[in-house]
């Protein structure tokens, strides 16, 4: 039997009217790219997959997207068994020798500032920043995020390089950066608590 190769993964093809591989979804047959023949023996079993869609009789029985349409045929758990690529994020930070569970910060408060900055990679988030007894919490405007750096998993506190920005690097390696009013004396008072 002649069949024919997917350009996306190499999967083998044995009916010429499919426009979509049965296996990864993508067009086969584009205008302008020719197909490569094999010649592979397929699998015959007597119930194939039929499409929802638009009705086609696959002949693979292992077929998990429709040659005609591209409907998706097959169940998700045999998607979820096949090994995926994994996007990993490298970041300049050295990762935790052990997890460290984060906790919240609820202790009484001792100091706010009501206009404050969070620096991220690429943005400045405006919000409020507290210092508690157990730590600090930054809360960002309009539903922005909310930052909690507990004192049990603050690693080292700096001051930056004018006296209102602060840095909190915590044990997890995460480095949080803001800008606020009279950040000096918070880097201050956090290195005290540290010290506890």
């Amino acid at each position: 039997m002649e069949s024919f190769n997917c350009n996306s993964c190499g999967y083998a093809i044995d009916d010429e009217r499919g426009k979509f591989c049965p296996n990864c979804g993508t067009v086969v047959s584009p205008i302008g790219i020719p197909k490569v023949k094999i010649n592979v023996k397929t699998p015959v079993t007597p119930t194939p997959p039929t499409c929802t869609k638009c009705g086609l009789t696959n002949t693979n029985p292992e077929a998990r997207f429709c040659l005609q349409c591209g409907e998706y045929l097959g169940s998700r758990e045999n998607i979820l068994q096949e090994p995926r690529p994994i996007q990993v994020w490298i970041s300049s930070a050295s990762p935790p020798s052990t997890p460290v569970q984060q906790k919240m910060v609820i202790g009484m408060q001792l100091k706010m500032v009501p206009i404050a900055h969070l620096f991220g990679k690429f943005d400045k988030i405006k919000g409020q920043i507290f210092l508690r007894r157990d730590g600090v919490v930054f809360e960002g405007r309009r539903g922005g995020p909310v930052v909690h750096c507990h004192i049990d998993n603050i690693h080292q506190v700096v001051k930056g390089i004018k006296s209102n920005f602060m840095g909190i690097k915590m044990k997890n390696g995460q480095e949080w950066f803001f800008k606020m009013i009279g950040a000096k004396k918070w880097v201050r008072i956090l290195n005290e608590m540290l010290v506890k």
